[in-house]
């Protein structure tokens, strides 16, 4: 039977755990994982059996492929892991000019959210004008789980559930023990017409959204239900995508960043998803923003 190299997800969740989510070489500690087998090797044997494999960083994991380590050297490496209680890493994306959708869609922003006057999420420009993402982030409990200063970022894997962070160095997703505290951050470069998809599928449900709200305010005017009437669902999704490309000055090429996440604080809980904000269960779509101090306060 053919199986596939790259292992199902509750091996990787394994896997990624058992090193304390980065590389367990001596003094490497490197969170951008790839999975190697070594008992038995992968050409000896297709398997994955989690017990013969370790997570290993996409410079060592080569190196083991030609049999760097012995099998009782990688073992001795599951058992003792080179990474503590805090995993670092950095994210090299700088753009001068930078879409965020966390929510609302925000071009060129500076602040993001802020709670009870602390900065949550926020950018800063370097002398160089580029944008580099800021984050500081607490689970329910009040602690500090990830510091994120100027794209640099460290989080505290002991209170960590999972942290899933690819070789492409454009992702981080890390899920909580609190079960209530979850962090997704992904930054794409894409061409216009990749974005227009993109928006095409944020139109979704942002659409849900203002049509739910309108009819919670009771706000449906009988203008309103008659233009909506006039335009089928694609005519309304093209009017919006086109809409957004307008205001962003239709480029070549855009850089987004894209933040999803649910924190509970104290009396705030709120959850940032593609183009959805929701927070005390109020689901609200914030549109388009341009150089926002703070797109969220509370």
């Amino acid at each position: 039977m053919n199986i596939s190299r790259y292992p199902p997800k509750i091996v990787r969740e394994i896997l990624r755990k058992e090193v304390n989510f980065g590389c367990p070489v001596e003094n490497c500690g490197s969170p951008y994982l790839q999975y190697h087998h070594f008992d038995p090797p992968w050409n000896v044997r297709h398997h994955h059996n989690p017990r013969g494999m370790i997570a290993l960083c996409k410079m060592h994991h080569p190196e083991a492929d030609n049999d760097a380590w012995t099998m009782k050297q990688l073992r001795a490496m599951k058992e003792n892991p080179y990474i503590g209680t805090e995993l670092v890493g950095r994210f090299n994306w700088l753009r001068q000019d930078l879409i965020v959708i966390a929510g609302a869609i925000v071009q060129n922003p500076k602040g993001i959210l802020r709670v009870r006057g602390e900065n949550v999420v926020w950018m800063e420009r370097d002398a160089d004008s580029y944008y580099r993402l800021n984050l500081s982030l607490r689970d329910s409990s009040g602690n500090v789980v990830v510091k994120i200063s100027n794209n640099d970022w460290v989080l505290s894997n002991d209170r960590a559930v999972d942290v899933i962070c690819p070789p492409s160095g454009k992702e981080l997703r890390v899920s909580f023990k609190d079960c209530k505290t979850f962090l997704g951050i992904k930054f794409d470069d894409m061409t216009n017409d990749e974005f227009r998809k993109r928006l095409s599928g944020l139109f979704e449900s942002t659409e849900t959204v203002v049509q739910r709200q309108c009819e919670i305010l009771h706000v449906r005017s009988r203008l309103l239900a008659e233009t909506a009437s006039q335009k089928s669902r694609k005519e309304k999704r093209e009017e919006y995508v086109n809409d957004r490309i307008r205001d962003i000055g239709n480029p070549e090429r855009v850089t987004t960043c894209t933040l999803r996440a649910s924190l509970e604080y104290p009396k705030a809980k709120i959850q940032l998803k593609d183009g959805i904000f929701v927070s005390a269960g109020l689901r609200m779509y914030r549109g388009y923003i341009r150089e926002a101090e703070t797109v969220y306060s509370f």
